[in-house]
Formats: C-alpha cells, sequence, structure tokens
C-alpha cells in the first residue's frame, strides 16, 4: 500500500501540474485502532507499507504544522488490502492554513522593517 502527499495549492483535492510534494508528513497504518507502522514521506511526497494480511486498515495523516488537510477533513482514510499485490493508492493533500499564510507573510514584513537602506557616498 502506498501514496503521496502534495502541497495542494489549486485547491482542487487532487494533485495538478502546480501542486508539488509535501516531504515529511507522518503517516500511520491502522488496524482496530492499533498502529501497525509509521513512516515518514520522502522528499518526493511518497510513502509506503507492506501489508501481508487482507482486511481493511486506516491511513493516518497527520497534518505538518501550518497546514489542513484538503482532500479529506477527518485526516485518515479506510483501505481494504487483497491477498497480493496490493495497488492501492492513498494520496493527501495539504493547503497551508490562512493563519499559517498571513503569520508567514508578516514575518517577511517585519523581517524587512529593520533594514536600512544603503546610501550612496
Amino acid at each position: 500500500m502506498s501514496g503521496k502527499t502534495f502541497v495542494d495549492r489549486s485547491a482542487k483535492r487532487k494533485q495538478g501540474w502546480l501542486d508539488g510534494p509535501l516531504p515529511q508528513v507522518q503517516v500511520s497504518l491502522q488496524s482496530l485502532g492499533s498502529t501497525l507502522a509509521t513512516a515518514r514521506t520522502g522528499t518526493d511526497g511518497t510513502y509506503s507499507f507492506s501489508i501481508s494480511n487482507p482486511g481493511t486498515y486506516a491511513i493516518v495523516f497527520d497534518a505538518p504544522p501550518g497546514y489542513k488537510m484538503t482532500t479529506m477533513a477527518a485526516g485518515s482514510f479506510s483501505v481494504t488490502a487483497i491477498p497480493g499485490p496490493n495497488p492501492a493508492s492513498v494520496d493527501a493533500g495539504f493547503k497551508k492554513s490562512l493563519l499559517a499564510l498571513f503569520l508567514q507573510r508578516w514575518r517577511a514584513l517585519v523581517r524587512g522593517v529593520g533594514t536600512t537602506p544603503s546610501v550612496g557616498k
């Protein structure tokens, strides 16, 4: 079972050409409320779990600080694994929260206020 995480800049809830990967997202594989495995997405936003037993599992995504999930409000997906290769793929999109965007721009502005322009002699 595998998938990817991405920055959902287009807010279309699926990855588009403007939407790049989101690395370092913690992803958990759960069954019956127990965590079976955890992984962090790579630089390309991908993750993978090896599942040996058929059954129903939950893929749980922890939104990085300043981001909220766009592809599902709850942050988890239910998937059913079957015997043999599991082609199931669960992707998750995240968008920066409005507060995070505001703080990012505010910090950039504050950094710019303390600088003095150089004056030629």
